[in-house]
C-alpha cells in the first residue's frame, strides 16, 4: 500500500482509540480535562476507513481485477478469522461473568455477532462493539463484490453506489455508508490531473476541515463533517511524495489489530490502574493507554493475524490491499 494511506490508517486506528479511552476514561472516574475539547472527535477514524476502503476496492479491482468468488474470499479472509478469534474471547468473557451489557447473553446476540449481522437485526451491537463498523464493511465488500459479476467496467463502478444511496434514501440506513462510495470516487479522480497538480493542497484542505471540526461543530450529516474531509485528505495524500515513517507504517499494518483489540485493552487498564495508581495524573494514564492500545494491537497483530494469514495461505502482497506505485504513476500519467 502507499506509504501515506498506511501512516493515515494508523491515525484513523489511534484517533478512534483515544476517542474510547476519553469516553471509558471518564466512566471509569479518569476524566481527561486536558482532552476534554477532543471528545466524540476521534470517531471521525471510521469516516477515514470507510473512505480508504473504497478506494482501496476500486484500485484493487483495476490492478488486480479477480472474479467476485476471488474478491469475496479475500476479503472474507483478511477480516473474518481475527474478528472470530477476538469475539470468541469476549463470548467467554461474557460467560465468565454472565452479563451482556447489563443482560443475559442470548442465542441470537452470539450467532449475529459471528456472521455479522447485529446490524439487520433488533440487537443493538455486537459482542465487540466496535463491530458494527465491520459490519458496514462487510455489506459494502459483499455488494462490490457482486457487482463484478457484470462484465462493463462502468456497470462496476456506478452499481455500488447506486446501492448504497438506494440503501440511505429508501432503506432508511445509516448515510454514513454513502463514505464508501466517497473513496470508490477519488479512486477514479486521483487519475486526474487535476488532482496531481493540486494533491498538496487537497491534502491541506482535508486535513483543515477534519481540525476545524474539532472546535467548529455544524449540524452536518457525518458523511458532510468528516466524510468528505476524509475524502479530500485521501485524494490528496495518493499523489504526494510518499512519506518514510516505518513506525507509522507498522501501525498502518496492524491497525486491524489494533482497532479490534482496544475493546479489551482499555477496560483492563482502567480497571488495574483504579485499583493501582488511582492518584496518577488522567492525562499520563490515557497517554499510558494508547500506547499501551498500540503495543498490543502490533503484538496481535505480528503474532496471531500475521500467522493466521500466513496459515491461511494468503501471499504477503495480499494481506493487505496492495498499491504498485509504478503502476499508479503510470495510470495517472495515462489520464492526462
Amino acid at each position: 500500500m502507499l506509504s501515506n494511506l498506511q501512516i493515515l490508517r494508523a491515525f484513523a486506528a489511534l484517533n478512534v482509540v483515544l476517542f474510547h479511552i476519553i469516553e471509558i476514561g471518564g466512566e471509569q472516574g479518569f476524566a481527561i480535562p486536558a482532552l476534554e475539547f477532543l471528545r466524540g472527535w476521534g470517531a471521525n477514524g471510521i469516516d477515514i476507513f470507510f473512505v480508504l476502503s473504497g478506494f482501496i476496492m476500486v484500485y484493487i479491482a483495476e490492478l488486480r481485477p479477480r472474479k467476485p468468488v476471488a474478491f469475496l474470499h479475500s476479503r472474507a479472509v483478511r477480516i473474518v478469522p481475527i474478528y472470530w478469534i477476538l469475539t470468541g474471547v469476549g463470548f467467554v468473557a461474557i460467560l465468565l461473568t454472565g452479563d451482556f451489557r447489563g443482560e443475559p447473553l442470548a442465542v441470537e446476540a452470539v450467532l449475529a455477532s459471528f456472521l455479522f449481522l447485529t446490524r439487520w437485526t433488533t440487537l443493538d451491537m455486537p459482542i465487540l462493539y466496535v463491530g458494527w463498523t465491520l459490519e458496514w464493511e462487510m455489506m459494502f465488500y459483499l455488494i462490490f463484490g457482486l457487482c463484478l459479476l457484470f462484465k462493463n467496467k462502468t456497470v462496476q463502478f456506478i452499481l455500488p453506489l447506486i446501492i448504497l444511496s438506494g440503501l440511505v434514501v429508501f432503506a432508511g440506513q445509516d448515510s454514513i455508508i454513502l463514505e464508501f462510495g466517497f473513496g470508490m470516487i477519488i479512486a477514479k479522480l486521483s487519475k486526474l490531473t487535476w488532482a496531481k497538480s493540486y494533491a498538496g493542497l487537497l491534502t491541506l484542505a482535508g486535513t483543515a476541515l477534519l481540525l476545524a471540526s474539532i472546535w467548529i461543530k455544524p449540524d452536518l450529516p457525518q458523511p458532510v463533517l468528516w466524510g468528505l474531509p476524509s475524502a479530500l485528505l485521501v485524494l490528496g495524500l495518493v499523489n504526494i511524495s510518499q512519506w518514510k515513517f516505518r513506525l507509522g507504517e507498522h501501525l498502518g499494518d496492524a491497525s486491524y489489530s489494533i482497532y479490534l483489540i482496544q475493546v479489551f485493552t482499555i477496560p483492563v487498564f482502567y480497571k488495574i490502574a483504579e485499583k493501582t495508581v488511582p492518584e496518577l495524573s488522567p492525562l499520563f494514564l490515557a497517554i499510558a493507554c494508547l500506547a499501551g492500545t498500540a503495543l498490543a494491537g502490533s503484538l496481535f497483530h505480528l503474532v496471531v493475524e500475521k500467522q493466521v494469514q500466513k496459515l491461511l495461505g494468503r501471499k504477503k502482497k495480499t494481506v493487505k490491499p496492495a498499491y504498485d506505485v509504478a503502476r499508479l504513476k503510470s495510470a495517472t500519467s495515462a489520464s492526462r
